[in-house]
């Protein structure tokens, strides 16, 4: 008899130790303004996939918005559409995601200040939840009917093309880190659409859905032969190598687009095969 109340004793021990499903709610009448928020949910790089789930955003430990996954069948993908509630102010948003199926409670990466009646994402660009940092990476890049030479290195692009390549009006096409997207000056830019001068180096920033940025720097080079540091050397002595940033950089860096500075003070710009 002893031994069978010892183990009834243990199941609602361990049954009471397991974490309930939180009563996150939000009193609606209480508040004056909405911001409406259309995303997906990646956990550990992998998007959630069921009903399972519960969505909540809040502001300090107070419940501004619950959300739960709705089936969209025609994408095939489950989207939190969640309406967060404020009486305006520049509050910060941050987000935790229930798993049922786990019991547990993920503390969510993405931070956001309200703005009242803004829309973040959509079915076909939804914003992205997360437990980790987002990327902002260029994953490929070229240039519509231009052969080229490109390599990408950790935040800048080199570009080699043919000599008689027109710069001044190049179509880039390009893949990204998923949920993120491609700005020049403020602009939005549009992979296999948008025309810009690539005569000089251009700056993009890639913008991840919850705000994190990183500023990549483009360098087309023309040149039907690539110059290599080393048969450079021949006609002129070499004083410093930079990298397209203007960071001094080995004179045995390979694989990039250089700017070779000689003794007599001229500058070069030279693709360095591997």
């Amino acid at each position: 008899m002893k031994s069978s109340i010892s183990l009834l004793i243990f199941f609602l021990a361990l049954f009471s130790a397991k974490a309930t499903a939180p009563d996150w709610s939000v009193n609606s009448s209480a508040y004056s303004q909405d911001m409406s928020m259309v995303g997906v949910v990646l956990l550990d790089g992998v998007e959630v996939y069921g009903t399972e789930f519960k969505l909540a955003v809040f502001v300090g430990g107070e419940c501004r918005g619950v959300a739960e996954p709705a089936y969209v069948s025609a994408l095939d993908r489950y989207f939190f559409l969640l309406q967060v509630r404020s009486n305006g102010g520049p509050e910060a948003l941050t987000f935790k995601l229930y798993d049922a199926q786990m019991d547990a409670i993920v503390e969510l990466t993405n931070q956001e200040s309200f703005v009242a009646d803004a829309i973040k994402g959509s079915y076909s660009q939804p914003y992205v939840f997360t437990n980790q940092a987002l990327e902002t990476e260029f994953l490929d890049f070229s240039f519509v009917e231009v052969n080229s030479a490109v390599t990408i290195g950790d935040s800048t692009i080199s570009v080699v093309v043919d000599e008689t390549t027109d710069l001044t009006s190049l179509t880039a096409v390009y893949n990204v880190s998923e949920g993120s997207k491609v700005y020049m000056n403020g602009v939005l830019q549009e992979s296999g659409q948008t025309v810009n001068d690539y005569t000089d180096t251009v700056y993009f920033e890639v913008v991840a859905s919850d705000g994190s940025s990183q500023q990549w720097a483009i360098v087309v080079s023309k040149d039907n032969k690539p110059l290599s540091i080393a048969s450079a050397i021949e006609t002129k002595e070499i004083q410093r190598v930079y990298d397209v940033l203007g960071n001094e950089v080995s004179r045995e860096t390979k694989g990039q687009v250089l700017i070779v500075e000689y003794v007599d003070g001229s500058r070069e710009k030279v693709y360095v095969a591997e």
